[in-house]
């Protein structure tokens, strides 16, 4: 008998045999290095034939991402679409508000007025930054410059602390390079 081990990623899977009936024979070299061939021939074909369900599981899950991506995207859309409309109202209330009753509303009653616009404002550039975080990996981020003073202002008075809380800000900081939307939700992150 002559005996060849299929090996693949170290281990013995099978062997390649030859027998021979009759009288006691001794194999030849090219017979030994023919099997050794089919060994090797066998071991690439398992080789390939897992790559291709490999490369089959990755088509799957890239198709299901996709389908998820879209799903997340549109359920997005639908989300901002239904919380943008009542702060239009808001918004539009509040605009009604302030130009019929001006001569009627105190200087703290316009100063609430405002407060209530620029957070209905604040509300609004959050949802669109949902909507911006839904795309993430799909659309490119906006770098741009960004003065931290500002924005870090912002922050700060879009999360309204209790009147126990102060958050001081000591400047001055730098301008840098970054996308509005992920920076503010990194410092609202951090500061709530």
């Amino acid at each position: 008998m002559l005996d060849v081990p299929i090996w693949h990623k170290g281990i013995i899977r099978g062997v390649v045999c030859c027998e021979h009936t009759g009288q006691k024979r001794t194999w030849r070299d090219e017979e030994s290095d023919f099997l050794v061939n089919i060994a090797f021939v066998v071991a690439q074909t398992m080789d390939a034939h897992e790559r291709v369900k490999l490369n089959e599981r990755r088509t799957e899950l890239i198709s299901e991402l996709e389908y998820a991506n879209k799903e997340l995207s549109d359920f997005a859309y639908v989300v901002s679409h239904d919380l943008k409309a009542p702060l239009r109202g808001i918004s539009s209330l509040a605009g009604w508000l302030a130009s019929d009753y001006a001569d009627k509303i105190d200087d703290e009653g316009k100063e609430h007025l405002k407060l209530l616009t620029g957070r209905v404002e604040r509300m609004n550039n959050l949802i669109n930054g949902i909507l911006l975080y839904s795309r993430a990996g799909r659309s490119k981020a906006m770098n741009e410059d960004l003065d931290l003073d500002a924005l870090l202002r912002e922050v700060r008075d879009s999360l309204s602390p209790p009147k126990n809380i102060r958050i001081v800000l000591k400047g001055p900081f730098p301008v840098i390079q970054g996308d509005w939307t992920r920076i503010v939700q990194v410092f609202q992150n951090l500061l709530s």
